[in-house]
């Protein structure tokens, strides 16, 4: 079983990312941000490792991290506590606790130099921008996380807001521009910026026009009528997630394994509403500067359609 389980994730890695060069260089994006920290780790692992695990690595791991107690269960749907209960009992109740190690939580070094990566390959038909920097997570700082999410929808939250009008709508620099903070994780949370742009119109163009956006509010902030809208889109779109029954479910599971409570989930709309204009403006400053990086630039990649080519007739030679 081992064998055949091993060949069926390396050839789930080989089809996702390693046959996908835009994947690998989002890998290698994230890997340099995250210096000395398992975020910098594909989940899936690396091909080389994946392939040189044998069964006494994988149940030694298993055995030390996979109990009750290090576990979280969401059951959805038309069923109650006394339902199911009987059923975790029946099942999981089996099964012993164990003392856990502890989870030794590696930090980011500071850094003073961008990185700036570059790919030019034959399946890239269409040149793009993008870019990953780290933010704190909800459960490292939970009040600038709510302002990172305001500031979030105010930037790209839909076709009328910022960074879309202003590039893609009015300016015609981009032909997509997109802007999301990642606030769910126990340690570092992030911000990726991607852009696609318009004819004629560089790669280092677009990447100095969303600075520039960034810049205008950190310099001059942002509107309480643009802090209430965001708000308004994002408790709309809470009580919309309410009709699903997967979407709630992973919303809880993933929030209590990542350092938030069940009070901080259901209070989420209610904290959502705090949010004034200055912490917008006060967290645009400490996160989006290009001239006073949080912890360490953000890693910028360009991505390229491979040159073709070219014959040099005055020198014969491509």
């Amino acid at each position: 079983d081992f064998i055949s389980e091993k060949n069926v994730v390396t050839e789930e890695r080989r089809q996702r990312t390693d046959n996908d060069p835009k994947a690998l260089f989002s890998e290698q994006m994230r890997d340099t941000l995250f210096t000395n920290h398992p975020y910098g780790t594909p989940v899936i692992g690396w091909m080389n490792e994946i392939e040189s695990y044998d069964w006494k690595d994988v149940k030694e791991f298993y055995d030390t991290w996979y109990a009750p107690n290090n576990a979280v269960i969401i059951i959805s749907g038309d069923v109650t506590v006394e339902d199911v209960r009987p059923l975790a009992k029946k099942t999981y109740g089996l099964l012993e606790t164990k003392a856990l190690p502890a989870r030794k939580r590696g930090e980011v070094p500071p850094a003073i130099a961008k990185t700036i990566m570059r790919l030019y390959d034959d399946t890239i038909k269409q040149e793009s921008f993008q870019s990953i920097r780290i933010a704190p997570s909800s459960h490292q700082n939970n009040q600038e996380s709510l302002a990172l999410q305001v500031l979030n929808e105010i930037l790209s939250g839909g076709p009328t807001t910022r960074l879309y009008k202003k590039l893609v709508v009015d300016n015609k620099r981009a032909v997509s521009v997109n802007f999301s903070y990642q606030a769910d994780a126990l340690d570092y949370g992030s911000i990726f910026v991607s852009a696609i742009p318009a004819q004629n119109i560089s790669l280092e163009q677009i990447n100095d026009d969303i600075q520039n956006e960034f810049n205008n509010v950190i310099e001059n902030g942002v509107t309480e009528q643009e802090v209430k809208d965001a708000i308004q889109r994002l408790q709309d779109s809470a009580v919309f997630a309410r009709d699903s029954l997967s979407g709630p479910a992973r919303i809880i599971g993933y929030s209590l394994l990542t350092g938030s409570s069940l009070d901080d989930i259901e209070n989420w709309p209610k904290d959502i509403g705090t949010v004034n204009a200055n912490q917008v403006q006060d967290v645009a400053k400490k996160y989006l500067s290009a001239t006073m990086p949080y912890i360490k630039p953000p890693v910028e990649g360009y991505l390229y359609p491979k040159p073709s080519a070219v014959k040099d007739e005055s020198e014969g030679a491509e």
